[in-house]
């Protein structure tokens, strides 16, 4: 079996383009306990229908949700549905990418996109339900040298045979998930992941 660590597709204008492609994801509260619900905050209308926040939580919207949990896919311990707290409308798809945004946050810092925009509640009512995948905690990754290896992930490995096809690493913050996940997510219309191939040790 091949694994791959999954990461977001690269967006345009840095990080402005991630705040107003991925949002922002609350899992804890102001005193570090785990929220039951998780709380959503990013634009709409438009949401991938896959895509990694925090660097490690995979949310997904409802339709690709049903056609993964239809895949007897190994590695989610459940679907956890989010509040969808604080959605602004910014049709962002619409904009040239190859200039700079149409506009930028008042105060300069891309999360403002979000945080200082109007939460739009009939347009969070349109826009699919999203959920947190739960997955399953396993196995060390390894540097195989000593490079830097950002964006050079043929440089890690994985210790031991995780027998699971989407998992996180005990000692990274990345998401790993095996050709049989990345197969079954291709027959959807998923478009904003890209994967990188690594070994076992």
């Amino acid at each position: 079996m091949k694994y791959y660590i999954m990461k977001n597709k690269e967006v345009p204008w840095g990080d402005y383009g991630v705040a107003l492609s991925y949002g922002y994801l609350s899992t804890m509260d102001e005193d570090y306990n785990d929220l039951e619900i998780p709380e959503l905050e990013r634009t709409g209308p438009y949401i991938p229908s896959l895509y990694i926040v925090n660097s490690r939580d995979v949310l997904l919207v409802e339709p690709t949700k049903n056609f993964i949990q239809n895949s007897d896919i190994r590695g989610i311990k459940r679907y956890v549905k989010t509040l969808k707290k604080h959605i602004v409308e910014i049709e962002w798809k619409d904009w040239s990418f190859d200039t700079e945004p149409r506009f930028y946050p008042e105060s300069g810092e891309p999360e403002d996109y979000i945080l200082e925009g109007k939460h739009d509640k009939q347009l969070a009512k349109r826009m699919p339900e999203v959920f947190l995948l739960d997955v399953e905690e396993k196995c060390n990754l390894k540097k195989t040298n000593n490079r830097n290896i950002i964006g050079d992930y043929c440089d890690i490995v994985i210790e031991g045979e995780p027998n699971l096809d989407i998992f996180t690493p005990t000692n990274m913050l990345y998401v790993v998930v095996s050709d049989r996940f990345k197969n079954t997510i291709e027959q959807t219309n998923v478009n904003s992941v890209v994967f990188f191939e690594i070994k076992i040790a």
